[in-house]
């Protein structure tokens, strides 16, 4: 009885130090054990913090980082990992609001001025893209009439979209008041605009008002004057 005693208690113990002992995913090279660790999703909250500071070049380049081929993204479909379209979002926005001037990868480096409309263009497909899969979601709704307000082309669409979401407040960014206050300084509807541009202020902030709220052609005088 003791020697069976004493067997069963060894081998317990045996199973208890395999189970401590029993590493979390590795990946074993000759006699080196190296742990894996997915660093995506901080690579990720790290670029939408940054986008969120408009440190746009930041954004962009802790969103690489978890995937460095977002560039060359065209098409997207309900089956892209959310944390794809995550990056994408951040990519697209940072390169709509730098103008395209950011290097993108995959060889889109921003620094010409094809460059830079290509980047632009991009942005606007991509954001596009994303609101076309998701039509009830109001922030992929609002990044979308802030692209397509970059184009003359769409000011229309775009001004429909941004006026239907200003009605019911639900305008999450002061880039999409900014936005909206272009297209309604425009449109010759003066008070419209310098409504937009006071709302986009108390969202930027004291520090980000002057670069992200103004109107064209008139700078950072017309930025301040509406909020005083």
């Amino acid at each position: 009885m003791r020697i069976q005693s004493s067997l069963i208690t060894a081998s317990l113990v045996a199973s208890a130090l395999l189970v401590a002992a029993a590493p979390s995913p590795v990946a074993a090279c000759g006699n080196a054990i190296e742990e894996r660790v997915d660093y995506t999703v901080e690579y990720l909250v790290r670029s939408e913090s940054y986008l969120r500071r408009r440190r746009h070049r930041l954004a962009v380049r802790w969103a690489l980082r978890a995937y460095p081929g977002l560039r060359r993204v065209q098409g997207i479909s309900r089956r892209t990992p959310s944390k794809v379209r995550r990056g994408l979002t951040v990519v697209a926005l940072a390169a709509l609001r730098s103008a395209g001037a950011l290097d993108l990868g995959a060889g889109h480096r921003g620094k010409s001025a094809l460059d830079r409309q290509r980047n632009v263009k991009w942005a606007i497909h991509s954001l596009k893209n994303l609101a076309n899969l998701y039509p009830r979601n109001v922030r992929l709704r609002g990044h979308l009439g802030e692209a397509l307000a970059a184009s003359p082309k769409s000011h229309a669409r775009a001004r429909k979209i941004l006026e239907k979401l200003a009605k019911r407040d639900l305008i999450v960014s002061a880039e999409g008041y900014a936005a909206l206050a272009r297209l309604r300084s425009a449109a010759g509807d003066s008070s419209g605009a310098r409504a937009a541009i006071t709302r986009c202020q108390r969202m930027a902030g004291r520090r980000f008002r002057a670069a992200v709220c103004q109107l064209p052609g008139r700078g950072r005088v017309a930025a301040l004057s509406a909020f005083r």
